[in-house]
């Protein structure tokens, strides 16, 4: 377990996962519709030891990963593309043809 302290004074615990919240997101188009949010699951699955599973996805819940996955550079920036990818899906509210 990783304790941080904040510059306000608050400490935060994280057990190294990575939540992606398909709860929330399943309620914002594009991610509404079950081809959005596997489209962002084969993004997440295309970095190396990450795999949510397909239940996780069509239910649209709170699946995780363990973040040491993205230790390696290159893991990282694919980490932050799809990151990127989200929020440009979230502005247009659709996937692209």
């Amino acid at each position: 377990e990783i304790v941080a302290l904040l510059s306000d004074e608050r400490r935060r615990r994280t057990s190294g996962r990575i939540e992606v919240s398909l709860h929330v997101l399943r309620e914002l188009p594009p991610f509404d519709q079950p081809a959005a949010r596997h489209a962002l699951k084969d993004q997440l699955d295309a970095i190396p030891g990450v795999a949510l599973s397909d239940d996780a996805v069509e239910r649209g819940t709170w699946p995780s990963f363990d973040g040491g996955h993205l230790v390696a550079q290159d893991a990282f920036a694919r980490f932050i593309a799809v990151l990127e990818w989200i929020s440009e899906r979230l502005a247009r509210g659709t996937l692209p043809e």
